[in-house]
């Protein structure tokens, strides 16, 4: 939960990666008994382990052919479930709006 709290707030993950508090020195030598022997692991989530495969490939299917490989290792490894997915806009031309009335 600890690690959910910074997310939300915005304080960064190095006090949970490391284990120290927060009112603990970040100046600490590597010799120091303080300093962090090594990091905990952020966690890593499948988007695509949903129980479905079909359901899976239909997400990995919206991706152009030569991307799908990419994009389905992009799902499977996701640090803290969160990734950035973006599209190629469409010209102006090609988008229809309408009035609502």
């Amino acid at each position: 939960m600890e690690l959910h709290r910074a997310l939300w707030l915005g304080r960064g993950f190095y006090t949970w990666m490391t284990g120290l508090s927060a009112d603990s020195p970040t100046t600490l030598r590597p010799d120091d008994e303080q300093s962090p022997r090594s990091h905990r692991k952020l966690p890593i989530v499948n988007f695509l382990d949903i129980g479905d495969d079909a359901l899976a490939n239909v997400f990995v299917g919206q991706a152009s052919l030569q991307d799908r490989d990419r994009f389905r290792g992009y799902l499977s490894r996701r640090p803290l479930g969160l990734g950035i997915i973006m599209g190629v806009g469409l010209p102006r031309h090609c988008l229809r709006f309408q009035n609502a009335r």
